[in-house]
């Protein structure tokens, strides 16, 4: 794994006023190794590593992708750009979607076969960062994974969660709700398109994301955002799918044990609910 050193060239206040903003049509440096770790000059930090999955897991992931695509929902983004997508792995309690304790994604109940396809794969791509990836990371994700109840990390990783995005121009955004200090993983498989590459402007650096290709980086750090991508066949498509810790997930009990304190918290609000309606006269 070959080590690049690159310059910040934008400051964190100045890569803040991308965010929501379209990404423009960039160059991929031809110069690139196949395999590296970005540093920043300066402070030697890794910020990021490429490298390519085999033909034999790119194809399962590929097949995975397709088997649920029917069902993959439509994301109304800032700036009013269109994506499809769907998440995996688990779901953090969201009062406001009364999800009153963590679940597995509506793909692992609808699809559990392709679901297991790319649940099983976050193993391999964190064997990956671990072989080759930088102690940062790798220290990072270790961290977030010995914090993190085992039944809802997939498998032996720090890796709560994902999302597989379908042919998407996703605009300059940060990654929210990540457990600080990991690093995200991500696996393309494409075809017939072209475009479609992740851009990270801190850097000025342009991530190659053809078929099979790996990408980890700290996406609560750094601004990214995808090239555009336009068909070149009829049938042409872009998957990217990112595996990611969740920050809910940290210091979360059990799912028994999470299910048994959400139910009693529920039984609490509703028996509150019945004392204020009686105070104010609604039932007797």
């Amino acid at each position: 794994m070959q080590v690049i050193e690159l310059a910040r060239v934008m400051p964190e206040s100045e890569a803040k006023e991308l965010k929501n903003s379209k990404v423009t049509v960039k160059t991929v440096d031809s110069s690139l190794p196949l395999d590296f770790i970005a540093v920043d000059s300066v402070t030697k930090v890794p910020f990021a590593m490429y490298t390519n999955a085999s033909i034999d897991e790119t194809d399962a992931q590929r097949r995975a992708y397709h088997a649920y695509r029917k069902y993959f929902t439509g994301v109304m983004r800032s700036a009013g750009m269109k994506s499809l997508s769907s998440t995996f792995g688990f779901n953090a309690p969201a009062h406001q979607m009364q999800r009153i304790a963590p679940s597995a994604s509506t793909w692992a109940r609808q699809h559990p076969e392709s679901h297991s396809t790319i649940c099983n794969f976050a193993a391999g791509l964190s064997d990956i960062l671990t072989e080759r990836g930088p102690q940062h990371a790798i220290d990072g994700n270790e961290a977030a994974k010995n914090s993190i109840h085992e039944d809802w990390r997939l498998g032996d990783t720090c890796y709560t969660s994902g999302i597989v995005n379908d042919t998407a121009n996703l605009l300059y955004h940060y990654d929210r709700n990540n457990t600080p200090g990991t690093w995200s993983a991500m696996i393309v498989a494409r075809a017939g398109t072209r475009g479609g590459h992740l851009h990270i402007a801190d850097y000025d650096l342009t991530l190659p994301c053809k078929d099979g290709d790996l990408l980890y980086f700290p996406g609560m750090e750094l601004m990214h955002g995808v090239t555009p991508i336009t068909s070149s066949l009829k049938e042409g498509y872009r998957f990217s799918a990112v595996y990611y810790s969740v920050n809910k997930f940290v210091g979360v009990p059990s799912a028994k044990e999470s299910l048994r304190k959400a139910t009693k918290r529920q039984s609490e609000n509703d028996d509150g609910l019945i004392e204020r309606q009686k105070e104010i006269g609604l039932i007797k």
